[in-house]
């Protein structure tokens, strides 16, 4: 059985969220809206262009992530090839990789909050 499947098993006794619909569910409107203003206070508590600190991160594989029956082997991770992968599906109109270009992304965005985790530590 594949990670999807293995996933979407476990999605079928997920609780229902305020609005009635599985809590698991969100619409791209809902993302939009959500990520348009995560980068809005990126801009402005961080700047317009950002510098980070560290290149290397911990990472699972995207497959393993959702498969919690077994322990993850722990992957290891680059912001600056992130950043360049983002840097080029910006610039280009070629096919998406909703997969591929979701891992980079995530990878900046991880980046991003542990800039934010610096400024402010516990």
């Amino acid at each position: 059985m594949g990670w999807f499947n293995r996933a979407r098993r476990g999605s079928q006794t997920r609780r229902k969220g305020d609005d009635g619909r599985p809590s698991g569910t969100v619409t791209v409107a809902e993302l939009r809206r959500a990520t348009d203003r995560l980068f809005e206070a990126i801009s402005e508590q961080l700047g317009d262009e950002l510098n980070f600190f560290a290149d290397h991160y911990w990472t699972l594989d995207i497959e393993e992530s959702f498969d919690l029956g077994k322990q993850p082997e722990i992957l290891a991770g680059q912001v600056s090839d992130d950043v360049e992968s983002v840097r080029n599906f910006s610039a280009s109109d070629d096919f998406v990789s909703i997969r591929h270009e979701s891992e980079h992304l995530v990878g900046v965005l991880r980046a991003i909050a542990a800039k934010e985790l610096a400024r402010f530590p516990e």
